[in-house]
């Protein structure tokens, strides 16, 4: 499965001083987006702008809470190189949750070359601190 990468506004700037950084708050240009439909399974991944996207009012996670959310995160090793901090587990815990709701929808790992070309191409915005 190919990835679509959309044009970009390259709006945001990194912050400069990264003492003042706090998670959560500061995002980059860039977000990763799937989707899935029962019977077609998850599909159309892609890289497009981040922004709000628009839920249905039935989506469940509104009526029901029903929501996962696993916050990967990047960092940059003492030799400069970007890496992911344990995307394996992270996908593991976001399976194991899909179960815990009764979901076959889990997520493979092929996925992962695909947060890594996001990780690769927002990497001005992975702070050098550790």
């Amino acid at each position: 499965m190919d990835i679509q990468i959309l044009p970009v506004n390259e709006t945001k700037q990194p912050v400069k001083d990264e003492s003042n950084l706090v998670f959560g708050k500061e995002f980059t240009n860039r977000m990763f987006v799937m989707e899935y439909d029962t019977g077609k399974g998850w599909h159309s991944p892609r890289i497009e702008q981040y922004g709000p996207f628009s839920l249905d009012p039935a989506a469940l996670v509104l009526h029901y809470a029903q929501e996962i959310f696993e916050g990967l995160k990047a960092f940059r090793r003492s030799d400069g190189e970007i890496a992911l901090f344990r995307p394996r587990d992270n996908f593991e815990r976001f399976n194991h949750s899909m179960l815990t709701f009764a979901s076959k929808h889990s997520m493979n790992y092929s996925n992962l070359s695909r947060i890594g070309f996001l990780t690769v191409k927002e990497q001005v915005y992975i702070s050098d601190q550790r």
